[in-house]
């Protein structure tokens, strides 16, 4: 797992970022969850569904981003004492090339 940063300083990373709002996935788990597993197969679920997304780079990035949240999750045995919250989305880098951040 990465550093976790204070989240001023998170929020000041992530605010120089852009991209595309439309493949921005949020996970947010309470800490009052027990079973992570259930936010596990709901992402599984939701990927099923993103298939039938018709643009496919919006559905190439919305599958990518529940792939990556879904490969983060894997992480985790049970959730920490202050709750979970993930975020991933396709990021625009330069002109040309994206990155699932």
């Amino acid at each position: 797992m990465e550093q976790q940063l204070p989240s001023s300083q998170l929020v000041e990373q992530l605010s120089s970022i852009t991209g595309e709002h439309t493949s921005l996935v949020t996970l947010l788990i309470p800490s009052t969850t027990k079973d992570i597993t259930s936010y596990s197969q709901m992402i599984n679920s939701e990927l099923t569904t993103a298939s039938n997304v018709k643009n496919r780079q919006n559905r190439n990035q919305i599958v990518q981003s529940l792939k990556s949240i879904q490969e983060e999750l894997k992480h985790y045995r049970s959730v920490p004492e202050n709750g979970l919250a993930l975020f991933a989305s396709s990021a625009l880098l330069s002109l040309n090339n994206q990155s699932c951040v």
